[in-house]
């Protein structure tokens, strides 16, 4: 229930005011006659517009006639929280993404951060603008480290009001940072080109990773969207020894240095190479797509040589198999030195999928690589917000909306086209 004020005045006095909201078939008298107020359960009306027909009579009988227009909003806001998700970990900034709209207009926005243990603490913030979509990152930094409730709460002007909430976990930044690697494992024998792939994860990716090996930094490498690195350690650094020790370190944005556990490689001079050359741990696949690579013995010069011409036959690639099973079964690849295997991403469920490749060898030897691909068969969630459909412009466009995926997204286009007929 709410009411309608308003006033009539006359020297002769006001007898009474009636009011109508169906377009003067009913009259309602209000309460009051110079000063003067009708209830109004706006439950009995649809969200929208009305005229508001307001009648006044002085003591002698005669009348005047006004109108108004009303709006009647009995919807609340909508509100859908995009970042945080629940019960995320966070560092010393928070990221904010949700959207609001409301079939009039918000009103009002604000962000708190409560601590779930302490009923006293709490941070308030405003947005600077109440758009459609809100993107905020806050500096908690000197929030102590604990559970929260972040929650925001939207108000349009007639004061329906919507809220949303995540629990979130402020830690401190270092513990969220995780760095390890994919490949190659822990103790694994090599020969040929050593590829060398791993993911760091956390609040913030990283732009690049370090790779160190055998104590000496030898490159910083970029990270994609998802956090993997890729790093082909150069033969020229490989010790005569053939021992590997080789590690990753990042610095987070507070310049603190992350590092990942050391892993040793046994690096053979001479023996059976394989290698992926299509993918790298951590591509995604959608569709039909061909998984490429060659497949070779590492030999030196002298030691080639030395193999007389009759057995060299025996060093040759007999075979090259893939398993998507880990090693349970195996399917024949096409080719042997260059060898390729079609995958349907069809066949697999969303997520991911551990491939293990084997070489086999006329001398009885092999080689194994493994790559971990992410099948993604669905694409991008997106929706406009605003603005709205055959609306006028001039000058600038402000475009708001959402966008999600199952996993991270790339990149967001916005193409401006002339419409049909123009």
């Amino acid at each position: 229930i709410t009411y309608i004020y308003g006033s009539a005045s006359d020297e002769n006095g006001i007898q009474g005011v009636w009011v109508s909201l169906d377009n003067g078939n009913t009259f309602q008298q209000a309460e009051g006659a110079e000063e003067w107020r009708i209830p109004l359960n706006t439950n009995f009306y649809a969200d929208g517009e009305y005229a508001l027909l307001m009648r006044a009579r002085d003591n002698l009988g005669r009348e005047t006639v006004d109108t108004a227009l009303i709006t009647i909003d009995n919807t609340p806001p909508q509100m859908d929280f995009q970042a945080p998700y629940n019960d995320q970990k966070v560092g010393n900034t928070l990221d904010i993404a949700a959207h609001v709209i409301d079939n009039v207009q918000i009103q009002d926005v604000i962000i708190e951060v409560l601590a779930v243990d302490n009923s006293g603490y709490r941070m308030s913030f405003r947005p600077d603008t109440f758009g459609p979509v809100i993107l905020r990152t806050l500096d908690i930094e000197e929030v102590p480290e604990g559970e929260y409730n972040l929650r925001i709460t939207a108000w349009d002007p007639a004061g329906n009001i919507a809220t949303a909430s995540r629990n979130i976990t402020k830690i401190a930044e270092a513990a969220d940072f995780e760095l390890g690697f994919f490949n190659p494992l822990p103790g694994d024998t090599y020969s040929g080109a050593i590829n060398i792939s791993g993911k760091t994860t956390g609040r913030v990716i990283p732009g690049t990773v370090q790779i160190v090996g055998n104590g000496e930094t030898l490159a910083d490498v970029p990270v994609d969207a998802q956090g993997n690195f890729y790093y082909q350690y150069p033969g020229n650094m490989i010790p005569e020894n053939g021992v590997i020790v080789f590690s990753a370190r990042v610095v987070t944005p507070s310049q603190v240095i992350i590092s990942s556990n050391e892993q040793t490689l046994f690096y053979r001079w001479d023996g059976p190479a394989l290698s992926i050359e299509s993918h790298h741990d951590g591509d995604f696949i959608t569709g039909s797509t061909v998984l490429t690579g060659r497949a070779w013995m590492e030999l030196s010069a002298a030691r080639w040589d030395a193999i007389p011409r009759s057995e060299r036959k025996n060093y040759g690639v007999r075979r090259v198999m893939v398993s998507l099973d880990n090693g349970q079964t195996f399917r024949t690849a096409k080719g042997t030195e260059s060898w390729e295997f079609r995958l349907d991403s069809a066949e697999f469920g969303q997520g991911p999928l551990p491939i293990l490749v084997r070489a086999e060898f006329a001398n009885g030897e092999t080689a194994i690589r493994r790559v971990l691909l992410t099948v993604d068969p669905y694409p991008p969630r997106l929706r406009v917000l605003s603005p709205g459909r055959n609306t006028l412009h001039r000058n600038t466009l402000s475009v708001y909306g959402t966008a999600g995926d199952d996993y991270e997204l790339d990149s967001i286009m916005i193409d401006l086209r002339p419409g049909a007929g123009k």
